[in-house]
C-alpha cells in the first residue's frame, strides 16, 4: 500500500484473492501501470502465463510488485536485472515488520524517493 500511495494510487489493495491488481499511478508521467501480483495461491509456473506475467514483465512504462516471489524463482529471473525494486519484509515481533528496500534503475529510484518523501503522510493500517 505504501508504494502505491507514494505513486499517487489512492485506493490500492493487496490482490490476495484475485492474484493480480493493476493500478494507474497519478504522480509519474512515464509510469503507465503498477501491477501488484500475489503468487501465494499459485500451484505451478504455468499459471504465471495465464495471469499475464510475461506480457507485463520488462515493459518500460510498467512496474510489477510481486508478493511471494520466492515461490517461483525461475520467473523472477525474467525480471530486468538493472531496473527493479527488491523489498524484503521480515516479521520482527507481533505485528512489527522490518523492511529492506533496494531500488535499481532511475524509474525505481524515483518511486522509492517519492515513497520516502511521503512516508510520514501515509496512513497505513495494521
Amino acid at each position: 500500500k505504501a508504494i502505491l500511495s507514494g505513486a499517487g494510487v489512492r485506493q490500492g489493495f493487496s490482490p490476495t484473492f484475485i492474484l493480480m491488481a493493476s493500478h494507474r499511478p497519478k504522480r509519474h508521467q512515464t509510469l503507465k501501470y503498477i501491477h501488484h501480483l500475489d503468487l501465494y495461491r499459485l500451484n505451478q509456473a504455468q499459471e504465471l502465463v495465464t495471469m499475464g506475467w510475461y506480457d507485463i514483465v520488462g515493459q518500460p512504462d510498467q512496474t510489477v510488485i510481486v508478493e511471494w516471489a520466492d515461490r517461483f524463482p525461475e520467473a523472477v529471473q525474467t525480471l530486468p536485472k538493472n531496473e527493479k525494486m527488491i523489498i524484503m519484509i521480515k516479521k520482527v515481533l507481533g505485528n512489527e515488520r522490518s523492511l529492506k528496500i533496494e531500488a535499481l534503475g532511475k524509474k525505481h529510484v524515483k518511486i522509492l524517493d517519492t515513497l520516502i518523501d511521503n512516508f510520514g503522510k501515509l496512513k497505513l493500517r495494521q
